[in-house]
């Protein structure tokens, strides 16, 4: 995995590799969303009914404002936007778009603070329950919006506004690479089965530009002493955008493969033999990752590429899953909880069966020699509360 010894090599002048806890995600039981920010956001400023809240990325110098709107103070997204936004500047351009069955908003914008130039980003949705609309708007230093703009864009993508948003393309990527309402036949062989299933055409240009942004993003962290949550977060992002995308190829594997199925796990063990007998190749680009609808393409993959796929598709069948990826080995496993015997990682009380997905033939429960040590990995869960 070059591209996770290059990140690493980086990691190792800060000297020691130390574990950190991550920051959680900012979430509201009111309005009911939620936002994973980047590492570093620092809450600054909240009024007390929660409808105003600023974050300062003290290093980034990025800053970010959260105003939720009553529902009978606004029309709509836009409109809520608008407001938001003519506050810094008269430099924007507000566009429309659907995300999460609601109209959203989004704009560029542009401006001047004590003759200090800035640009970012602005994005409106509508809450659920006619809760009202949430703004968020994040900006920096015009001299540095080139390198910090995907940071920005990435904190807006991560909004969530009901528990569905967590396995749905965030509402940036939404509107920068829609649905074509066009789909592509992909077939493929799996377990002795050529499945036939549906992409929409444009998912795998959409799920590599999220993950070259995430990628990118994550890079800034590389020699911060947050890397680790800045790493996990990475792959969190790129769960979430896939999910949904794999949902018709997720269903049409789990009806062929299930008649001939014992029982859950035997399901996943014809998979993760699947993904073993993929061809290995590392993706050419930044990220050297592959996205999951160009597997189904037929792409070559790496190891964080086939744990991925393996915990989405086991999400897919209601199972706990993890991926388990490691700075000594750069390496990733897929994991998930099941009653059959075979080595197991405890994260949070729970154990989950561990699965390598590069070495041939071996089935869950047995883990490579020399990566038994649970202390080289870091997991990185996809459970989501209601």
């Amino acid at each position: 995995m070059t591209r996770l010894k290059r990140f690493f090599s980086a990691i190792l002048i800060i000297g020691s590799v130390a574990f950190f806890a991550g920051a959680e995600k900012l979430s509201s039981p009111t309005y009911n969303y939620t936002i994973d920010f980047p590492e570093g956001f620092i809450l600054t400023k909240r009024n007390q009914d929660g409808t105003n809240y600023f974050f300062t990325h003290n290093d980034f110098q990025i800053y970010t404002s959260i105003k939720i709107f009553n529902i009978y103070e606004m029309d709509n997204a836009a409109q809520s936007l608008e407001i938001e936004v003519a506050k810094k500047t008269s430099n924007y351009d507000i566009d429309e778009f659907e995300w999460r069955n609601g109209f959203c908003a989004i704009s560029p914008f542009q401006g001047s603070i004590q003759g200090t130039p800035f640009k970012g980003w602005g994005i409106s949705s509508p809450l659920r329950n006619e809760k009202g609309f949430i703004v968020i708007t994040s900006w920096c230093d015009a001299r540095n919006f080139e390198k910090l703009e995907n940071v920005i864009l990435s904190g807006l993508d991560s909004l969530t506004i009901d528990y569905i948003s967590n396995f749905q393309s965030g509402p940036v990527s939404t509107y920068h690479c829609p649905k074509a309402e066009e789909d592509v036949e992909v077939s493929f062989e799996l377990d002795g089965h050529q499945i036939t299933t549906h992409l929409d055409k444009n998912d795998r240009e959409a799920s590599e530009k999220l993950i070259q942004r995430e990628y990118s993003v994550m890079e800034l962290y590389a020699s911060r002493a947050d890397w680790q949550p800045a790493w996990k977060r990475y792959y969190r992002m790129i769960f979430r955008d896939s999910y949904s995308r794999l949902n018709r190829a997720c269903f049409d594997i789990y009806t062929k493969l299930e008649p001939e199925c014992e029982d859950q796990t035997d399901m996943a063990q014809r998979v993760l033999y699947w993904t073993q007998e993929n061809d290995y190749q590392r993706e050419q680009n930044d990220a050297d990752f592959t996205s999951l609808p160009a597997m189904l393409y037929g792409e070559g993959s790496d190891c964080d590429s086939r744990s991925m796929f393996l915990s989405v598709f086991l999400h897919h069948m209601n199972l706990d899953t993890v991926i388990f990826i490691s700075a000594k080995h750069s390496h990733a496993m897929a994991g998930f909880i099941s009653d059959h015997p075979g080595r197991t990682f405890n994260v949070n009380g729970k154990k989950y069966l561990m699965g390598e997905t590069t070495s041939k033939g071996l089935t869950w429960g047995k883990v490579a020699q020399g990566m038994e040590n649970q202390g080289d990995w870091i997991p990185v869960s996809f459970e989501y509360g209601e």
